[in-house]
């Protein structure tokens, strides 16, 4: 039986993670989260301004994010100095989460108000992991044939 997980993407950093049924995952700039965010004290220098400036408003556990039992995903707020926002889709307004609250593929969350996340479709993580491993190999197949073409 292959394992299904929702896919939440930082879109400041690049990085997916898998958020995994009966998963309670922290969300922060502290690198104990779950899924730690960027941190301005230890921030790469090839960040922009902009990014640099919106990681400094993210609180150490900024909120909450889990799919639960019922196989539905929620997230909440821990009380951040900058608040909780989500985006149902484009064309709807932003609001700001105080409690609980129950969200689909397709929402952006907003940790203060800049700092994004995107919450994907549900995935099949054995296949997803099987495709990376296909990839993977077929890069370092091409490497090897450039390295070969060099030599000779």
């Amino acid at each position: 039986m292959s394992k299904k997980a929702y896919l939440l993407e930082d879109k400041i950093k690049g990085k997916s993670y898998y958020l995994r049924k009966f998963s309670t995952m922290t969300v922060g700039r502290n690198p104990k989260c779950n899924i730690p965010t960027l941190n301005p004290k230890t921030i790469d220098p090839s960040y922009s301004d902009s990014e640099k400036q919106v990681a400094g408003y993210v609180s150490g556990i900024h909120f909450y994010i889990s799919h639960d039992s019922d196989g539905q995903v929620y997230i909440w707020d821990n009380k951040s100095s900058n608040g909780l926002y989500i985006q149902i889709s484009e064309d709807e307004q932003i609001l700001r989460i105080h409690e609980k609250t129950r969200i689909s593929p397709g929402t952006t969350i907003f940790a203060s108000g800049g700092y994004r996340f995107f919450l994907d479709r549900k995935i099949d993580i054995d296949a997803q992991q099987k495709e990376e491993e296909r990839a993977s190999t077929d890069t370092t197949q091409i490497l090897k044939q450039d390295s070969l073409a060099e030599i000779f």
